[in-house]
């Protein structure tokens, strides 16, 4: 079996080794032109492409779907009485895909409390937001926290868990760091609303961002 050997200037070195079947014809590799991104891998191009011919670009690794995961565990609790959102403090993170046209995999988790000083609004509007390379904030997804309570009957203050999942499809350029926050405002200013980190020794609050594979 032929081979080609690269020595380095201690000596040793590496083979290359010749196939281990005699192929039909001569087969050509054509290298690309370039080194490729950190992670990236070597593959077939679509172009040019034959049995006996190929040439060869740095990708993304698509063996699999799931690309990346970043994930914080929040330690700090929120509150409010505003009726225009606000920033949830430490319910932020980001990440930078590290293929094109992935989807982001969205993950809050918190405790929530309305605390609703005897009116009967006893929840919150919760809201996650998403910037793109420090650009404007969009709203991607909106909702309500707790319960809305008749008249007739009394107003205890809520508390419950809020796990917000949804797959977000950003557009974005490679090298582009993508931030999701959660905002959240209250129904009336008599209105205490809440974002706990932890209510109880078995509970705890974090975010998690995953990246999907086109």
């Amino acid at each position: 079996m032929a081979a080609i050997k690269l020595k380095h200037t201690s000596g040793n070195g590496t083979i290359l080794h010749s196939p281990a079947a005699n192929p039909s014809s001569d087969v050509t590799l054509k290298l690309p032109s370039t080194t490729g991104s950190a992670g990236q891998v070597l593959k077939v191009a679509s172009a040019n492409h034959s049995s006996t011919n190929a040439e060869l670009e740095f990708g993304a690794d698509t063996g699999g779907k799931l690309l990346q995961v970043v994930t914080t565990n929040i330690s700090a609790n929120f509150s409010t009485t505003s009726t225009s959102l606000v920033d949830v403090t430490g319910y932020n993170l980001s990440i930078t895909p590290t293929a094109a046209s992935s989807k982001i995999k969205v993950s809050f988790n918190a405790d929530h409390y309305a605390e609703n000083n005897n009116t009967f609004n006893q929840y919150s509007i919760i809201t996650i937001a998403r910037s793109i390379q420090g650009g404007s904030y969009t709203s991607l997804y909106t909702g309500a926290q707790g319960a809305y309570m008749k008249l007739e009957q009394w107003a205890d203050n809520e508390y419950g868990r809020v796990a917000m999942i949804f797959l977000d499809a950003p557009t974005y350029s490679l090298g582009n760091s993508i931030t999701y926050k959660m905002q959240i405002r209250s129904p009336d200013t008599s209105v205490t609303s809440a974002i706990m980190y932890q209510r109880s020794s078995i509970t705890a609050s974090n975010i998690i961002l995953e990246e999907i594979g086109a």
